[in-house]
């Protein structure tokens, strides 16, 4: 629409990646040469910050025109045209620039426009900024709502996922099996590559590793136990979310003994918004509000940080696997009475 409406012979989406932290070139409209040298190239934060300056600012876009600027800086793959210039004073040259920032809900940046080869062969006018700036703020309306609409699908099919998993966990009264279904549906549902529960030994003090999702079975974490007085500190309110506590890798092993550290995350991103060998853990409590086992949770899938949704639906389930737990221990308890005397202990046969 860009290209037919404003007359651009190259238009370039470069669409921000929250797990990385940098841009990639997701869409590129214009002949194969181009095509060929930019789609699939990413950009860092940083290199875009020195091309969105003040300096180019023009009507809500940036002109960088031929000469203003450095291009042997660290900005990135560039691909330049050869154009033949005309001689009129506002030729279009082939080293120009045109970028138009995308701002979603929050003046958030999802992305920016970057465009080259105008039909006219002429440097874009105010009015042609203007109509590019007001293209751009529909263009970013509608890739928000896009990616709105995708995180709220995937959380309903989560949901759906964990409703119908928890459904079943009061179907069973064997604790290895309930835990096994917590493992694979969290895995499953929200999108975690390690999911592992550990309940409380009978020395109150012991977590041992009860069933997991994605570890190998030579992993340590199946192998070695932990300390739920040392991993007590995590459970901090200032990292608390929804009942989950998240907490980043270099506080977390400030509060831990070197002993309690088994696993490390594999699948990281970059940036603020990225998982980056975070720690994630969620208490399961008992009918008096006791710790009886936690379950840990590691490497998302998108390698993001998880929202808020997403936690609520971790607490949501650790709670159904609390209770299941609960049932499961009150019917092996009865099922033990049943044969034995309660004083004693003896068999009553």
């Amino acid at each position: 629409t860009v290209a037919e409406v404003v007359g651009f012979g190259t238009v370039v989406l470069n669409l921000y990646r929250r797990e990385w932290d940098d841009f990639s070139v997701a869409t590129v409209h214009g002949d194969k040469e181009v095509q060929r040298a930019l789609l699939g190239s990413t950009y860092s934060r940083e290199s875009w910050t020195q091309l969105l300056d003040d300096r180019f600012l023009r009507d809500g876009a940036f002109f960088i025109k031929h000469g203003e600027f450095d291009w042997q800086n660290d900005t990135g793959k560039r691909y330049v045209p050869v154009r033949e210039v005309s001689d009129h004073p506002e030729a279009w040259n082939p080293d120009d620039e045109v970028f138009v920032p995308l701002y979603g809900p929050g003046d958030d940046l999802l992305g920016i426009l970057s465009l080259g080869d105008p039909a006219s062969g002429l440097r874009p006018s105010d009015e042609e900024f203007g109509l590019l700036v007001g293209l751009a703020h529909y263009a970013a309306q509608a890739l928000a709502a896009a990616q709105a609409a995708i995180v709220r699908a995937r959380h309903r099919a989560a949901l759906e996922e964990l409703m119908h998993v928890s459904s079943g966990l009061t179907q069973t009264l064997s604790t290895d099996s309930i835990l096994q279904s917590v493992c694979n549906g969290i895995a499953n549902a929200l999108g975690f590559e390690k999911v592992c529960v550990d309940l409380l030994a009978e020395d109150g003090l012991t977590l041992v590793t009860r069933a997991a999702a994605g570890w190998a079975s030579t992993d340590r974490l199946l192998t070695e136990t932990l300390s739920l007085t040392e991993i007590a500190s995590l459970f901090d309110s200032e990292f608390e979310v929804a009942g989950c506590f998240l907490l980043p890798n270099e506080i977390a092993r400030k509060r831990v003994a070197t002993s309690q550290v088994i696993y490390e995350s594999e699948l990281n991103g970059r940036g603020p918004h990225a998982w980056n060998h975070h720690w994630l853990v969620i208490p399961l409590h008992g009918p008096q509000e006791e710790v009886i086992g936690v379950i840990w949770v590691d490497e998302p899938e998108d390698r993001l940080l998880p929202s808020e949704e997403r936690l609520q639906a971790l607490r949501i389930f650790a709670n159904q696997t609390a209770s299941a737990l609960t049932l499961a221990t009150q019917f092996e308890q009865m099922r033990y009475l049943a044969d034995h005397d309660p004083l004693t202990q003896l068999p009553n046969r």
